[in-house]
């Protein structure tokens, strides 16, 4: 843990409240899993920006994630000039970005955005899905002010250039002073400008399968393309030519001079967007991959990942999680994530952050034991059914497992040490205490009771809950446990008796270690309790873009949540 305070020096800030206690202070956010690609890619100062269900992602041409604007809520288009960045949402909001930092938010419409585009610097044009008209926004003072308001048809798209617009056979271009306008007809009705499918330079228009030069337009593809861009001046990239058996993808480049061919290429994958960095370097892009091919050469895969979690695992510089896409991600190397290779059924670290156990949904009746740093498979160990839940304790020396009875593990020797008949059936409801001499399991049928063990030893049973146990977390002398109907006990085990009783509407999560508490509802609040005193010291109001799933204490003041569309922020509790 020493790793994260040194990582977050600096960054937690002092608010006691003015009873004097401790309120948490969001010291660091990160979006580590990008979801999926919502927009096509762009490229702004040899960085290329991609918009997400929850932001905008940034990597460098080698494809090494930079950093992440985060919004809340999908990213329909955006545009970027130097430092400056606008982004628009599926609910019609713009927000300005300098460098990370957001300066404005504007909400013109409550329909998706569209497009925008930089005219010049400070000046950006928009669309919006659904409206006719085009708006003109000024930048100044860290702020969007429109300035000018373009009724076009509802078939538009803006280009640096001009705008381009159809109606009935006819396609109409002027530029921005619309003092020289152009009118071409492709022989046939658009039903709809698709901005991929438009390619405009000084010297050409392309829509789609037409080519339009001067007063002349006239077909130049026999098929209608997926996606356009111009390399340089006379070469387009087109894509894709056919869609192979195979499943790959054949795309090529045209001289709009000549007709010509010019190369032809392949890749495995069905992608839909092209974005041309230069004449030898350019971008493909399916709905979750982004491929940068450089000299006709696939140089770096870039895939966008749901880290979508129901469950965390925090310890030391390392997080772990999901399940249809598992992740491992390292805070210190700048949240490099290595993905495991198919669904996982649950991921979890050692509290000392040296072994990462994977149960692999193919088969679940084994426990896979890697070590990290670096990340090696060791062994798997094997069980006589499906695995239901398994526990650490603090020190990282034990770990229980369960079937249809509990492992207890020696993670030295990864000899099993003790089996032990519950008498009753087990969820996720598994704990082991810091030093892993109490072991305690909560039953999901019958009197829904807990039981808990010292060593072998039946130790005491607890009584009192009315639903299926989901979670039970040993806390310094108290046992915490939750139920699917949101109640929530707080146990003296020493005493056999409930010292905290809560009952949560809408119960998410729960997650605690000696000292503090942290509850999640499905409106997105998060309680912090202190256990010392069993008293709510603050709600949490988080803005976290889709519905919170899980949260992860450590054993210091560092805790973590999870929403629906990847988003995972890493909060700090300081005095």
């Amino acid at each position: 843990m020493n790793k994260w305070l040194v990582m977050l020096l600096g960054l937690l800030i002092a608010l006691p409240t003015a009873q004097g206690q401790f309120t948490p202070q969001l010291v660091h956010q990160q979006i580590i899993g990008t979801g999926r690609f919502t927009t096509p890619a762009t490229v702004v100062d040899d960085r290329v920006m991609v918009g997400t269900q929850s932001g905008i992602a940034v990597y460098d041409l080698a494809g090494k994630h930079l950093t992440s604007f985060h919004t809340t809520s999908e990213v329909t288009a955006f545009a970027g000039q130097r430092d400056l960045i606008v982004s628009g949402g599926r609910d019609g909001r713009l927000h300005l970005w300098h460098d990370q930092n957001q300066l404005h938010t504007e909400q013109p419409s409550t329909n998706a955005v569209k497009q925008i585009v930089f005219l010049s610097s400070g000046i950006i044009a928009t669309t919006f899905q659904n409206e006719a008209q085009v708006t003109i926004w000024l930048i100044r003072d860290n702020r969007l002010l429109p300035i000018r308001t373009i009724d076009t048809g509802p078939r538009v798209v803006i280009a640096e250039q001009g705008i381009l617009t159809a109606a009935g056979n006819e396609l109409t271009f002027c530029d921005w002073t619309f003092e020289a306008c152009h009118m071409a007809s492709p022989g046939f009705a658009l039903v709809d400008l698709i901005p991929t499918r438009v390619a405009i330079s000084e010297q050409a228009i392309v829509v789609e399968k037409w080519l339009w030069k001067g007063d002349t337009i006239t077909q130049y593809l026999e098929i209608e393309p997926f996606s356009l861009a111009f390399l340089n001046a006379e070469e387009i990239l087109v894509f894709p030519r056919q869609h192979a058996i195979s499943g790959q993808t054949e795309f090529f480049s045209l001289n709009i001079n000549t007709g010509a061919a010019s190369s032809s290429l392949s890749t495995a994958r069905p992608f839909k967007n092209i974005t041309a960095i230069s004449p030898d370097m350019f971008i493909l892009q399916s709905h979750d991959t982004l491929e940068i091919w450089q000299n006709n050469t696939l140089t770096q895969t870039i895939p966008a990942s749901i880290y979508e979690s129901d469950y965390l695992s925090i310890a030391g510089n390392w997080i772990a999680g999901g399940r249809l896409t598992p992740f491992l991600v390292n805070i210190e190397s700048g949240f490099n994530a290595a993905n495991f290779v198919g669904t996982t059924h649950q991921l979890t670290l050692s509290p000392d952050g040296t072994t990462l156990l994977r149960i692999p949904f193919a088969n679940q009746t084994g426990v896979e034991v890697w070590s990290l740093e670096p990340l090696q498979f060791r062994t798997t160990l094997w069980h006589q059914g499906d695995i239901g839940a398994l526990a650490f304790s603090d020190n990282g020396q034990r770990m229980a497992t369960y079937t249809n009875a509990i492992r207890l593990w020696d993670m030295s020797t990864l000899g099993t040490l003790n089996v032990i008949s519950t008498g009753f059936t087990v969820g996720d409801a598994l704990a082991l205490n810091a030093n892993g001499t109490l072991l305690a399991a909560g039953a999901i049928d019958g009197d829904y009771r807990i039981q808990v063990w010292e060593g072998v030893l039946p130790l005491t049973t607890l009584q009192g809950h009315q639903a299926p146990i989901t979670k039970i977390i040993f806390a310094g002398e108290y046992l915490v446990s939750a139920d699917e109907s949101g109640e929530i006990k707080v146990w003296d085990i020493s005493h056999n008796r409930v010292e905290f009783d809560l009952t949560v509407e809408n119960f998410i999560d729960i997650d605690t270690n000696e000292n503090w508490s942290i509850i999640v509802r499905e409106d997105n609040k998060m309680s912090l309790w202190d256990l010392q005193n069993l008293t709510e010291i603050v709600t949490i109001n988080e803005v976290h873009p889709g519905q919170i799933s899980a949260v992860e204490l450590d054993n210091d003041r560092i805790f973590i949540a999870s929403d629906s569309v990847g988003v995972i922020a890493i909060w700090g509790i300081e005095e």
